[in-house]
């Protein structure tokens, strides 16, 4: 049996995992140093409902607030109109809405190297949507947070 030369084989970037690898070395250095600085009444989750959740817990040890938090280390600048980032958003409004409906104050925080690009149409929809979801719907049947 003779082993063949790798060639090309070992640049080919579709088969190169450094950019996972990569993100995975953030997300733990990042959690890391957030469980470092935890408080007596927090608790930190990895893989939870994102990839970093810190659970503020009243005097009863019950949840009362919940901050979530996203991170993605990007090579290149993104859009909010970009796949990965519209993926994020609506995962973050499903989060929203169901910790919403079970009393919990949630805040979400994206870490990452994604920059802010002005659409084609000049409108802004990072904007547009924060002003969406700062109020909830409201109908004859109750409110509700859209979704």
């Amino acid at each position: 049996m003779s082993l063949q030369p790798a060639g090309d084989s070992l640049a080919d970037e579709k088969r190169s995992a450094h950019a996972s690898i990569r993100g995975y070395l953030y997300q733990a250095t990042l959690g890391a140093l957030r469980w470092l600085d935890l408080r007596a009444s927090e608790v930190l989750v990895l893989e939870g409902s994102e990839d970093l959740d810190r659970l503020l817990l009243g005097d009863d040890g019950s949840v009362q607030s919940v901050v979530l938090e996203q991170v993605k280390d990007w090579k290149a600048n993104l859009g909010v109109g970009d796949r990965a980032m519209r993926r994020t958003v609506r995962l973050f409004a499903r989060t929203f809405r169901e910790l919403t409906e079970k009393g919990q104050r949630p805040r979400f925080l994206f870490t990452t190297t994604a920059g802010r690009r002005r659409p084609r149409d000049g409108r802004d929809w990072l904007v547009s949507w924060k002003q969406h979801w700062r109020e909830p719907m409201r109908s004859a049947s109750g409110t509700s947070w859209p979704c």
